[in-house]
């Protein structure tokens, strides 16, 4: 099967819808919009106006922004060319920024505002030509305004028709370089063809159908492999409209406003969701409290008939009970975030399963997706048809697994990777005669889902030889109210450390019930008093692990683990390498 080229059907999309809304954002409080002919006019001109600046096919361009509404067509011109389209991760500090663009030999930078080019020029291959896009122009420096290159690129299209460059492409030849997350070593590239972009968007029809009629909602870093495909790529595809949030909202304020029906989402975003849902009654009348909690409860008993297969016939009061329960408090809820979601779409850490019933009872199914960046988009997902909530669903009509003797799942499809960029021996590793190891071990239950197990390359060793998986207690001890952030060393050492960020609320909250006099927070800390709750706490969090992989000592840190610092990627997830490399010599003074 050969998937129709990214281009090609984006290109059809335009010419079909035309007139209707492609992108819609905020420019000073007001909303700017933008319809479909106009979107494709400005990818084919500023194609045109990167071409005079060098740009040809295979040449190397980064994309260092925040989303707006010149990154899709920033993406799709560096495409169209030929060349080879890398974004970067926004939310990374600038020097590593720096070094994974000379990792992967930029030569010409799109990047938000030229603050940082000085330091760009440190990188060997680059030509010393950057694009910004909220920047006035400083030729004396080599430095073009997103404008000014869209200009170029109009005047040169009234000299000569310029249509899509797609039918000159090869499947085969490289589109883009990804970073991987880099949660447990450094991050690597990972190229992907024109091939595996196109195969990526038609995968998501498997999953989600979407139609013109949708509204999407980019939350995440463009720069996320997954979250650039779901939200631009396959949303133009198909004539949907793309809202980019105003850059002070709050999430709830941008669903009000832009009102999306289908939400791509990380665990990490549900609970900052779920979280303001729930504010709503926290300080709300008994009568409201009781009627919410009544609610909730009709939710359970509605939850266990569809955990039984799509569409279970409800008993007669039971339907009539939601319908009041949606009446008063879910359809509320669903207005409070917009109104209009069908679904929401999830992928990137661990799901909890109160997370995913509590939208449910809000006629919020949620669809987790498993994600492997090697692979395009995804790799499974969940379907509405079948809710085995445990598993991460089926693996997609075009991706081929296998389960090796050791429990590690294989793949093949037209959306793996190529491979790694300027890494031979990593790239031998990962493709096996055409079968990409994920290093995910899986079980497959009678259905034929997949359920992720424990991974033997993210679990840890202690010098006696046993084995444990740091996220699953850093998961256990982040149910403490007073432990807002945990996170666990001690591979190869005698015994477990655990680094936290205390809930500082709770913790004030804990000392003055207990009558403690200092407000100085590393006074507190240090405290006997609250020396002795951590331990309790550990104690009751870890009582589900073997006694010997309890962290033994504990340091508070007095900022958090986040996007900003580098600490978490975009989607949440913790740096491991970095944060150990980050604390370790800390860890070795404080011992000392």
């Amino acid at each position: 099967m050969r998937a129709k080229h990214l281009l090609n059907m984006i290109e059809e999309s335009a010419q079909q819808h035309a007139e209707k809304t492609a992108l819609i954002w905020y420019s000073e409080g007001m909303q700017q919009e933008m319809n479909y002919a106009e979107f494709w006019q400005r990818v084919q001109e500023f194609a045109l106006g990167l071409e005079k600046l060098g740009i040809r096919q295979q040449s190397k361009v980064g994309i260092l922004s925040h989303n707006n509404p010149c990154w899709p067509i920033c993406d799709l011109a560096i495409l169209s060319l030929g060349a080879i389209s890398i974004p970067i991760d926004p939310y990374l500090p600038p020097y590593q920024a720096m070094k994974l663009m000379d990792q992967f030999d930029v030569e010409y930078i799109v990047a938000e505002t030229a603050e940082n080019a000085e330091l760009f020029h440190q990188i060997p291959t680059y030509k010393k030509n950057l694009i910004a896009i909220y920047d006035d122009d400083k030729p004396e420096q080599n430095i073009y305004s997103f404008t000014t290159v869209l200009n170029q690129g109009a005047d040169l299209s009234e000299l000569k028709e310029q249509k899509s460059n797609a039918p000159l492409l090869r499947d085969t030849d490289l589109a883009t370089i990804v970073h991987t997350p880099g949660t447990n070593a450094p991050p690597k590239g990972v190229m992907l063809t024109h091939q595996n972009l196109s195969f990526g968007v038609h995968s998501l029809f498997n999953i989600f159908p979407a139609s013109k009629h949708d509204i999407f909602l980019p939350l995440l870093s463009l720069s996320h492999p997954a979250q650039r495909i779901v939200q631009t790529l396959y949303p133009l595809a198909v004539g949907a409209t793309i809202v980019f949030r105003e850059e002070n909202d709050s999430l709830v304020e941008t669903l009000q406003k832009t009102q999306p029906t289908i939400l791509f989402a990380v665990p990490r975003l549900l609970s900052e969701l779920q979280a303001e849902m729930e504010e709503q009654f926290h300080e709300a009348s008994w009568v409201k409290k009781k009627v919410y909690n009544w609610a909730l409860q009709v939710g359970v008993e509605r939850e266990e008939y569809l955990k039984k297969g799509f569409n279970w016939q409800l008993p007669t009061k039971l339907r009539e009970r939601y319908e009041q329960a949606d009446l008063w408090v879910f359809s509320k809820l669903r207005e409070l975030i917009g109104g209009k979601l069908r679904f929401l779409i999830c992928t990137g850490g661990k799901l909890s399963e109160k997370q995913r019933e509590y939208f449910s009872y809000c006629g919020l199914p949620v669809i987790y997706c498993y994600h492997m960046t090697e692979c395009t988009t995804f790799v499974a997902a969940q379907s509405l048809l079948h809710p085995y909530q445990e598993t991460v669903g089926f693996a997609l009509p075009s991706v081929e697994t296998k389960v090796l003797t050791d429990g590690e799942l294989v793949i093949q499809s037209p959306t793996v990777m190529m491979g790694y960029y300027k890494a031979p021996e990593k790239t031998t590793e990962a493709l096996i005669d055409g079968w990409l190891q994920t290093g995910d071990h899986v079980s497959i239950n009678k259905q034929n889902q997949l359920q992720i197990q424990p991974s033997p390359r993210l679990m840890m060793l202690l010098a006696n030889g046993q084995s444990f998986s740091p996220e699953e207690i850093e998961s256990a001890l982040e149910e403490s109210k007073y432990i807002s952030q945990a996170f666990i060393m001690g591979h190869m050492q005698k015994s477990t450390t655990l680094l936290f960020v205390p809930d500082l609320e709770a913790i004030y909250e804990y000392a003055k019930d207990e009558d403690f006099p200092s407000s100085r927070l590393d006074d507190l800390m240090r405290s006997s008093l609250i020396q002795h709750l951590i331990k309790r706490e550990i104690a009751h969090c870890c009582e589900k692990f073997p006694i010997s992989v309890h962290p033994t000592s504990f340091y508070f840190l007095d900022h958090s683990f986040s996007i900003e610092t580098g600490t978490l990627t975009s989607i949440g997830k913790r740096r491991r390498w970095l944060i150990e490399a980050t604390y370790y010599q800390e860890l070795e003074n404080i011992a000392q």
